[in-house]
């Protein structure tokens, strides 16, 4: 149990680490040539990639939301590290987070640092090929939280429901804001590379973007209600993400005024009836198909002892 505990803390923290380098790096992408490690500042290179949907740069203030919100998150898993329960330390047993979390997270930073090296550079295909897989990385980060809660969620919900939110709120909720973040931005380099490296018309890459982003909504929808409701029940920052960059995209006056600015006007209007309609559902089955019942409940520890290594 020892070693187990040691390794939790070691993967923690260098979840953090990674992070803290990443969140550095992009600090000095902002700056570009000043700072050594750049050629060139990200908004730049972003205005010489303009496309239809190229969001205005208020949206950005999303990106300073997110990282207060990840350093939130990390501040009450460290906090964690000091906190004891009956059996042992609260951040082994339950661990809520298992190993698989923080590996995927440092993968994750990785992937972040060399995404700046590229998009820097301009190597737009490779760019959208790690734009993607930050997306998904996300979303294997999430399958991790939403394994430990599946597994110790009624525990928690029992003895340490303050801590069954904040997971909940800080972690998946964040994590969730990033990956949509990272996914959404997968559809613009979409339409840059579409753009500027294919001889597809500009407005038909548009067009072809925004039915992508559209239909990858409405399945999100089913797939998070109907077959993944106990998984994700509580996760609700996916559709303000994409609600405030197409609001972004409409507003911006450097793109072109076009037919591209209704269909993106009528998306943002699907999508904001779909998260209201989302959170109705989400309140309703909190109050008549509550998660957890009143089951007999097994010890952590017993629960830890049947789960695979990677979800310990």
């Amino acid at each position: 149990m020892g070693d187990c505990i040691s390794v939790r803390v070691l993967l923690m923290l260098l979840a953090l680490i990674s992070y803290l380098i990443s969140l550095t790096f992009n600090i000095l992408a902002l700056f570009g040539p000043w700072t050594g490690a750049f050629m060139q500042t990200t908004q730049y290179v972003l205005s010489k990639s303009t496309t239809h949907l190229t969001p205005d740069r208020w949206v950005l203030f999303l990106w300073d939301v997110l990282n207060v919100w990840l350093i939130g998150m990390f501040i009450y898993l460290i906090h964690n590290l000091r906190r004891r329960e009956a059996y042992t330390w609260m951040y082994t047993t339950p661990a809520v987070l298992p190993y698989g979390f923080y590996l995927s997270w440092i993968v994750n930073s990785i992937l972040n640092m060399a995404w700046l090296f590229l998009y820097d550079k301009e190597k737009m295909v490779p760019t959208l090929l790690i734009t993607a897989l930050q997306a998904i990385s996300n979303c294997v980060i999430i399958m991790f939280s939403c394994c430990g809660l599946v597994v110790y969620g009624a525990w928690l919900h029992k003895y340490h429901n303050n801590d069954l939110w904040l997971i909940r709120i800080l972690v998946q909720n964040g994590v969730a804001l990033y990956a949509t973040w990272w996914a959404v931005a997968t559809f613009l380099h979409l339409t840059v590379v579409l753009d500027h490296q294919t001889p597809i018309p500009k407005t038909d890459a548009a067009i072809m973007v925004l039915v992508l982003l559209q239909l990858g909504l409405i399945g999100w929808f089913v797939i998070e209600n109907w077959y993944l409701d106990k998984h994700v029940r509580y996760i609700l920052t996916v559709y303000p993400v994409v609600i405030l960059v197409l609001a972004a995209s409409v507003a911006n006056p450097a793109t072109p005024g076009t037919h591209i600015d209704i269909m993106s006007a009528v998306i943002l209007a699907i999508t904001s009836v779909i998260f209201i309609v989302r959170i109705i559902m989400v309140l309703w089955k909190h109050k008549n198909k509550p998660l957890y019942g009143e089951e007999e409940l097994r010890s952590p520890v017993d629960i830890a002892r049947t789960q695979k290594l990677i979800f310990m």
